[in-house]
């Protein structure tokens, strides 16, 4: 009969600590102004989710022209924090 096996310890590894921001947070803004409407809704709700603001009072909305977007999108990058 083989020895038995020692019990399995369980191991907790410790959590990550959350990251202040999410990675993405810095290419959002350039989201924005994509070609495709359902990629800039998206882009939009995020940013609004991770800020906490709406972006339709910075003068965003997903549905503008590219000429109409790109002041709003630059109004935007001003609000946001300075990427690390």
């Amino acid at each position: 009969m083989p020895p038995a096996r020692p019990a399995p310890t369980t191991r907790r590894s410790r959590p990550r600590p959350a990251p202040e921001r999410p990675p993405a947070l810095r290419l959002a803004p350039d989201s924005l102004d994509d070609p495709f409407l359902l990629n800039r809704q998206f882009a939009a709700r995020s940013l609004e989710h991770w800020l906490g603001l709406s972006l339709a009072d910075a003068g965003y909305r997903f549905v503008m022209t590219p000429e109409e977007r790109r002041p709003a999108i630059d109004r935007l990058k001003r609000l946001l924090p300075p990427t690390p």
